[in-house]
């Protein structure tokens, strides 16, 4: 998202993750604040409008948190004929909920990339992360936005607290696998924790 007149925008504020390196782990009470999609939809009419927005980022910690709200979103762009693209971020665990059609209504309404925090190819150093998620699930979110050409980039993190070669030589791998599937070709950051 940067090629043409573009603006972030945030929707929500909070995560359903637990991941214990986060900065929102540090508050002990997390729920998360959401405005209004009715809400969201105006402002990115205005934006459009006003501003001749082509293309937003949703900022949000983690927009595909709830489906109904998500859903609702991608309706109310395309019912309002609002002929805009979007990018923002998820886990990958919670994108896997969606079902076909439901996800081919999430690429109509305009959305051309998701961000994920893969964070490891080791399962064993996702459950010290308390990441609440496994390796195969990343493969599997980046085969459900391949499949309907939605670009997918991943976070890594390295040197994480008891990380070992194995788990290093596990996150190695997991890249390889994510490099062969469409639309994640270069997509990946990995970064020293």
């Amino acid at each position: 998202v940067a090629r043409y007149p573009n603006i972030p925008i945030q929707t929500s504020r909070g995560c359903t993750g637990t991941c214990n390196f986060c900065y929102l782990s540090n508050y002990e009470y997390r729920p998360i604040s959401v405005l209004p999609i009715e809400v969201v939809i105006k402002e990115i009419e205005y934006l459009q409008r006003n501003f001749n927005v082509k293309e937003i980022w949703v900022y949000d910690d983690n927009f595909f948190w709830n489906k109904k709200r998500l859903l609702t979103f991608c309706e109310g762009l395309l019912m309002n004929k609002i002929n805009i693209k979007w990018a923002a971020s998820a886990r990958c665990n919670e994108v896997l909920q969606y079902n076909d059609n439901e996800f081919d209504l999430v690429k109509r309404s305009g959305c051309i990339r998701i961000d994920f925090g893969g964070e490891s190819g080791s399962n064993d150093l996702l459950r010290s992360m308390n990441k609440n998620l496994n390796a195969s699930e990343t493969i599997s979110a980046a085969t459900l936005c391949s499949h309907h050409d939605i670009q997918c980039f991943f976070n890594f993190v390295l040197g994480y607290p008891g990380e070992t070669c194995e788990d290093l030589d596990a996150t190695v791998q997991l890249l390889k696998k994510l490099d062969d599937i469409k639309d994640t070709k270069g997509n990946s950051t990995v970064a020293k924790y």
